[in-house]
């Protein structure tokens, strides 16, 4: 896979997983289908990607990857 599509890949991930702590429901159906994530409504700040793999898939791309949050009132991560 070429550096412009994990590049642009990378950026999309970041920004979801920055809105998903406090996403609803209907935000999320948005973004994902078949309620595989489920609103989570804590007050988490996004910290970063961790270890992201990207596969090429045809015309898909796979990424398995952790996420980092911290919790904006103990800071625990």
């Amino acid at each position: 896979m070429d550096a412009a599509t994990t590049e642009k890949v990378t950026g999309f991930l970041e920004t979801f997983f920055k809105l998903y702590p406090t996403a609803t429901e209907k935000e999320l159906a948005y973004y994902v289908s078949g309620n595989v994530l489920e609103p989570v409504n804590c007050n988490y700040v996004f910290s970063e990607l961790v270890n992201p793999i990207f596969i090429q898939d045809g015309e898909q791309v796979k990424v398995s990857v952790s996420v980092k949050y911290l919790d904006r009132g103990t800071k625990a991560t």
